[in-house]
């Protein structure tokens, strides 16, 4: 028999084989290397159904096939803690692999006020020390606004597809949410299906014991946009070197990232990046005959057309 649970307006069913695909479910997804364990889920059936169809063929993430992992947590002075590097990586070096704790459909958080209701039924089914993890991550939201749940996952949340041309969904992948913000990031995050995780690459060089860095927003918008954006999602005044430029070179750097957008040739890189992660790695050795004011903007219009 199924179990129903009210809230904000919503019903929700608990998942079974039947009904219709645009039931909204709590229920969970269920991986061959890892039978036991449960990604908790708030979601449509059809979802739950595309994802199980996934499912039958993933691969495990690369990293938990790894028994070394090419960063560390530390201390950052961007802010809180962050991932540096352990090793001198180069562009395209895969850096993290991992699955979410657990997801919901994005557009559900915008339909619904009072998502904390649904948030708390999540959280109940993760393990002990998911919990816990899932707590110590940082909260930029006012009690004002959310309670503390929703507020982790709207500060940490990471938006991907859970199925090739699928619909938005929001996950809470708690190694990358460590993962500190730059305007001129030297890494991004791809989902990748075949394996079902989040992959963490380098966009260019990295060494030893330089801070990995992402960006929360497109970095090819303008300075003030980028601020703007920060400021209202995530709380903070973002003062990386690309947002502390002197206004005539900010000014010049606007330009460059302007123009950067409306190259032709981003449609023909994201299909070649789309086709294969690895290639990041080839499209980024163009940065290297780029004049060195175009590099870190070509490689931010690398990280744009991979995440697009």
């Amino acid at each position: 028999m199924s179990v129903a649970y009210e809230g904000n307006g919503v019903r929700l069913q608990e998942a079974n084989d039947s009904g219709d695909p645009n039931d909204l479910l709590i229920t969970g997804f269920i991986f061959p290397d890892q039978p036991n364990h449960t990604i908790p889920a708030f979601i449509y059936k059809q979802t739950k159904d595309r994802v199980q169809q996934l499912a039958a063929s993933c691969n495990a993430p690369a990293s938990s096939k790894s028994s070394t992992v090419p960063f560390r947590v530390a201390d950052s002075n961007t802010a809180g803690q962050g991932l540096f590097s352990v090793e001198n990586l180069s562009p395209g070096s895969l850096i993290l692999s991992e699955r979410p704790m657990f997801v919901t459909r994005a557009d559900v958080l915008i339909q619904i006020s009072k998502m904390e209701t649904f948030v708390q039924v999540l959280f109940a089914r993760l393990p002990e020390q998911d919990q816990r993890t899932f707590f110590n991550l940082q909260n930029c939201k006012s009690p004002s606004e959310t309670g503390p749940l929703l507020g982790r996952l709207l500060t940490n949340g990471i938006t991907f597809t859970p199925y090739p041309n699928g619909p938005n969904h929001a996950g809470v992948f708690p190694t990358l949410a460590k993962c500190n913000h730059s305007c001129g990031p030297n890494a991004l995050a791809r989902f990748n299906h075949a394996t079902w995780a989040i992959e963490l690459r380098a966009t260019r060089a990295i060494k030893a014991g330089e801070e990995i860095l992402i960006s929360y927003v497109d970095v090819l918008q303008s300075v003030r946009n980028r601020k703007e954006q920060l400021a209202k999602g995530y709380n903070f005044i973002c003062l990386c070197p690309w947002c502390s430029l002197p206004q005539s070179k900010s000014a010049a750097s606007d330009a460059r990232r302007s123009e950067i957008m409306g190259w032709p040739e981003s449609k023909p890189i994201a299909a070649v990046l789309q086709s294969d992660s690895d290639a990041i790695a080839t499209v980024i050795s163009r940065a290297q005959e780029a004049p060195q004011e175009q590099e870190e903007e070509l490689t931010n219009m690398i990280a744009k057309v991979v995440t697009a």
